[in-house]
Formats: C-alpha cells, sequence, structure tokens
C-alpha cells in the first residue's frame, strides 16, 4: 500500500558563484533573527550637538600705554621757484667766424635770509632784466654774476630777443618767478616715523619739529610753526593674528591700526604701542582704523577661533 508523501524540492546548483551567494542569504537571515547584529532604537527627539568641554580662552585684549605724537592739523607752507634766463652774446664781426649767441637757463640759489624776505613781502628777489642792446661792456656782470637786487611781483617768462651788438661783447636776461603760499595738512608717514607734506610736483617733503626751510627738486619751500607734540596714554588694543586695532582716544573714540613694530597712523598722529612682533606679522601701517577695519580684526579673530574649536567670547572695549 502506497501513502501519498510530502514533496520534495531539490536546488539544482549550476556553479559554485551561486552556492556561495545562497549560503551568505541563509547566513544573513539566521543572524537577524537572532537579533545580531544589534539595530538603533528609533528616534524619539532630534539629535543636539553636545557642549563642549569649558576650555580656557586667552583672549587678545590688552590695555596698555602708548604715546601719541600729534602734528597740527594746519601748516602754512610758501613755494619758490625763480629761474634766471640769459643769451650771451659775441659782436656781430666775431660772431662771423662762429655762433653769435650762448643762451643758458638756471634755478637761483637763496640764503634762509633772503628767502625769508620774500616771504614777508609776498614778492621775488631778482636782478636786472636786460633787453636787447641795454647789458654790454662792463653791464655784462649781470650776466656773468646773480646780482640779487630788486623785488618784484611772481612773474612768467619774458622772451629774450637773441641778437648780438656790434664790436661789443653783450648780453640779454630775462627771468620768470613762482611764488605760491598755501595751506595744508601734515600727513604721517606710513614708512617712518615723521611727518610729511606734498611739495609743487606731488613729491613727498618730510618735515622735522621746528625746521622751516626745506629744498626738494627745483623749489624752495618755506614751513610756518611746524612743531609735534608728544603725550603718554593708556589704549586699549584688540588683536588678531595680522594686525591690532587700538582706541587710543575716547571723546571722540579714535582707533588706529598698529603694526608689528608697534607703530600706527590716524590723521595728523602716530601711535607708537610697546608691542612686540609675536602678535603680528604684517609691517604695513594704515592711515587710520574705520569701522569696516575693526570689523576685519573681529573677523580675524572669529577665524583664529573657529581654527581652535573654541566658542567666541564678545569683547567690550
Amino acid at each position: 500500500m502506497f501513502h501519498k508523501s510530502t514533496p520534495v524540492y531539490y536546488l539544482v546548483i549550476h556553479n559554485m558563484s551561486s552556492l556561495m551567494l545562497l549560503v551568505s542569504l541563509t547566513l544573513y537571515c539566521a543572524l537577524s533573527v537572532s537579533g545580531f547584529p544589534p539595530q538603533p532604537p528609533p528616534c524619539s527627539e532630534p539629535f543636539r550637538f553636545k557642549m563642549p568641554d569649558p576650555t580656557p580662552m586667552e583672549l587678545n585684549y590688552t590695555t596698555i600705554e602708548g604715546k601719541i605724537e600729534r602734528a597740527p592739523s594746519v601748516i602754512k607752507v610758501t613755494a619758490i621757484k625763480v629761474v634766471k634766463h640769459q643769451a650771451i652774446c659775441k659782436d656781430e664781426f666775431t660772431s662771423l667766424f662762429g655762433k653769435a649767441c650762448r643762451f643758458m637757463s638756471r634755478n637761483i640759489k637763496y640764503t634762509n635770509d633772503q628767502l625769508d624776505q620774500m616771504v614777508s613781502k609776498s614778492q621775488c628777489l631778482v636782478g636786472e632784466s636786460c633787453g636787447t642792446y641795454t647789458c654790454y661792456g662792463s653791464d655784462t656782470k649781470h650776466c656773468e654774476e646773480d646780482i640779487l637786487t630788486k623785488f618784484g611781483k611772481p612773474m612768467d617768462d619774458k622772451p629774450i630777443v637773441r641778437e648780438a651788438k656790434t664790436f661789443y661783447y653783450s648780453c640779454q636776461i630775462g627771468w620768470r618767478c613762482h611764488f605760491q603760499s598755501y595751506e595744508t595738512m601734515p600727513y604721517p608717514d606710513s614708512g617712518s616715523s615723521t611727518f610729511y607734506i606734498r611739495g609743487i610736483s606731488g613729491e613727498k617733503i618730510r618735515l622735522e619739529s621746528g625746521k622751516r626751510y626745506y629744498e626738494d627738486h627745483e623749489y624752495y619751500y618755506v614751513v610756518e610753526d611746524f612743531s609735534t607734540t608728544t603725550s603718554s596714554r593708556n589704549m586699549s588694543c584688540i588683536k588678531s593674528v595680522r594686525q591690532a586695532v587700538c582706541q587710543y582716544t575716547t571723546t571722540p573714540p579714535e582707533y588706529a591700526i598698529i603694526n608689528s613694530h608697534g607703530r600706527g597712523v590716524d590723521l595728523s598722529s602716530i601711535i607708537y604701542v610697546p608691542f612686540t612682533g609675536k602678535y603680528m606679522e604684517t609691517d604695513d601701517l594704515a592711515a587710520g582704523a574705520t569701522l569696516a577695519s575693526i570689523k576685519h580684526i573681529m573677523n580675524d579673530l572669529m577665524e583664529e577661533d573657529l581654527s581652535t574649536k573654541y566658542n567666541l567670547t564678545p569683547v567690550n572695549i
């Protein structure tokens, strides 16, 4: 008698790769049923950052005694330039064998006393003017020497006629004088601990306290009442990696960017702070700290703070 038996199914494995896949699936199912690997519990609330450890933070903030060197806000300057034009001519007979006239031009040199006279009179100190046939014989000394005997108003170039006088050694002389008085502000020099003004051609003229007379290129400059004053004061400074900002006055609040040599400039002031170079890396000086530059310092501090994983602590200056 035959009994109905449970059917038996056979899985035909065609190759070894299929066998390995079957074993892996079977093992994974068995481990999942037994609870391995452990499953994380369902989320019951949003994730939150863990509070950091309260690591001590050294703030780059200090109050330090510094010095302020101030210059006058406005000074009076007088620029003077005098040019002498001359043509020295041989007589007509001699000129037949060569060039008749020789033309030359030069700047006149002055003493400090002569400069003071011109400033007080607001006039130019010049010599004789010689037209055609007026300076010959012994009068040619006016061409050979700078005989300054006359004061006159500033003048432009006068044309010189290069014409020789018969049988006489002669010369013609013309003058040009540039005389200008103006007021200007002394600027603190970013390259050194000095102040400067701009000359007629835009060049820097470095000033010295108590000095009145300067010469640059073709001009003389007479400076009235320039002197500086120095005072000591406690300053509130905040430092970043690259530079520092110091508040050196409170009413009104004035700030200056300080370089690694402990110098800063702002308007007509130079600020000296006894910092060491380890705080800052730049030697550049700015012409005063604006709100944007102070924000730049704060950004530097924030960047430094993030790089060290510290909390940012607000600093009130």
